[in-house]
Order: structure tokens, then sequence, then C-alpha cells
């Protein structure tokens, strides 16, 4: 019984450092659907898309009826995510877990 403790200890270690470097993937807030809450009357709310959809390789946008696909990477901060485009980013201020804004524009969003 000793012997095998002996011989766990060294394994519980490793396994303990191995978890311990490990880094784990900061969780995207925005993956899921989205509908937009812009009041019709802010400047710029005209080219706020309706709808977006994340996943968590792609961004689904809807504008004037119409579905537009991209490939995303995003670059998760603490209340901040930026959706990462082959052209450009955008990027989003999490409000409340259910609610996100551009940081540039008038565009706000609820989680469907």
């Amino acid at each position: 019984m000793m012997k095998m403790k002996r011989r766990l200890l060294p394994l519980s270690l490793a396994l303990l450092a191995i978890l311990a470097g490990c880094k784990s993937k900061p969780v995207n807030p925005l993956i899921g659907e989205w509908t937009s809450t812009t009041q019709a009357s802010a400047d710029g709310a005209a080219g706020c898309p309706t709808h977006y959809q994340f996943t968590d390789t792609t961004q689904t946008l809807t504008v004037a009826g119409h579905n537009v696909s991209l490939p995303v990477s995003y670059k998760v901060q603490p209340n901040l995510v930026t959706v990462v485009m082959q052209m450009r980013t955008n990027s989003f201020k999490v409000l409340t877990p259910d609610t996100v804004a551009w940081t540039s524009g008038p565009c706000t969003y609820k989680r469907d």
C-alpha cells in the first residue's frame, strides 16, 4: 500500500503541473444570435445590421433583408470582443451578458 502511494504522488504532481500549464481559451460572449435594438432615430442607424449570428468561425449578418456570412476569428477581452474579418475588424462592448453595442457607431443588440 505504501509503495502504491509513493508511485501515485509523482504521477499526481506531474498531472497537476500539466493542468496548471494549460491555457484555456476565453469564453466568447458573442457566440449565438442577436437582434438589433438600435433606435431608428439614431445617427447612422440605417447602417446597422438587423441580426447577427456568431459561431466559433463565422459571422452571419442580415442587412436589408439579405444574409451575409463571413469567416472570422475573435479577440476576447473582458467586456470587449473584436471580430476579426479578412479586410477589417468590428468591436462589440459587452454591456450585460445579453446586450452588446458596437464600439463605433450607434448599433446595439440583444441576445435572442
